[in-house]
């Protein structure tokens, strides 16, 4: 009888750095992805503009976070003073510099320019020069790295979860509760199977190997939705539908008679339930259905190589 194998549910703290007063929405928007990607939001936006001693904790913050997360708008923020850079900027060079795994997220102009029409009361935008040929520059440092725009607070949270599924692949620090970290020997005997486990899948797959359809590979399957025509008169595959709602998909469409779920419930969704990409469940009478762990992994497979081609 084989033994059940242990799985640690690692949780990582996440530094989240931005300004304060006009990015309160957006921090929000990424405090609830991260809890909802089931980790720990953190960061010093509460801490008054100050001292050295200021510093100092937030080095001690970002050292003791597993993750740094810029969140940048259209200010460069308070200016530490011996630096004679903005916090969020410091804070940013200084996570960068201790190879603390990282991403940012910087918001496009035009999303930028609606806030601010929405509520002239927001402070959106910097108004002294000198700040703002400082942002510019601090924009194209974040912008060279490792980053990704956003015109809207649903593509915040899908960033979010797309960067942290990434760094969970990662064999990065994080925590795990003391009741459900295994003792040696349970290792040991993990190990041990884990090993056997190995050697007959790898057994399996060399004789599989040879009987493998292309139409398994994500290649074989993007091919597949490209080919499938669902809006012939507005020339859209399934491919397209699949990549331009995939945010409300991932969230879960309910079988109501309101676009766009009746749309994708009678035309998009049960083609992608047959190449596995969705299931449908039924919960007390209310039918539901969501993007299964293949299609997830298939629309991360494309935001990272089909761009490419």
């Amino acid at each position: 009888m084989s033994r059940k194998v242990l799985i640690m549910a690692k949780k990582y703290q996440v530094f989240v750095s931005s300004t304060y007063l006009d990015m309160k929405e957006e921090r929000q928007a990424a405090v609830m992805a991260i809890l909802d990607a089931g980790h720990i939001p953190a960061g010093m936006e509460l801490f008054a503009a100050g001292d050295e001693a200021q510093w100092e904790t937030i080095k001690k913050w970002i050292d003791e976070s597993d993750v740094f997360m810029l969140l940048l708008g259209g200010r460069y923020g308070s200016i530490e003073p011996t630096s004679g850079l903005s916090y969020i900027e410091q804070e940013y060079d200084y996570a960068v510099t201790q190879g603390k795994p990282y991403f940012a997220l910087v918001a496009e102009e035009e999303y930028l320019h609606g806030k601010k029409a929405k509520d002239k009361n927001i402070p959106v935008f910097d108004e002294a020069p000198e700040l703002k040929s400082k942002l510019a520059a601090f924009k194209q440092k974040v912008l060279g790295k490792i980053s990704a725009s956003y015109a809207s607070k649903d593509k915040i949270t899908a960033e979010i979860l797309k960067s942290l599924r990434i760094i969970e692949r990662k064999n990065i620090p994080g925590w795990v509760r003391e009741n459900e970290q295994p003792n040696i020997s349970d290792i040991t005997l993990q190990l041990s199977e884990l090993m056997k486990t190995h050697n007959e899948l790898k057994a399996q797959l060399s004789e599989s190997k040879k009987n493998e359809k292309n139409s398994n590979s994500f290649d074989a399957i993007i091919k597949t939705l490209k080919r499938n025509m669902i809006n012939k008169d507005k020339n859209q595959s399934l491919y397209d539908l699949f990549i331009s709602w995939q945010n409300t998909l991932i969230q879960g469409v309910r079988n109501i008679k309101v676009y766009p779920n009746e749309f994708l419930w009678e035309e998009v969704i049960p083609q992608l339930v047959k190449y596995d990409l969705m299931e449908r469940n039924n919960e007390n009478g209310r039918q539901s259905s969501i993007v299964t762990q293949l299609g997830k992994d298939v629309l991360i497979y494309i935001d990272e190589n089909e761009k490419l081609k």
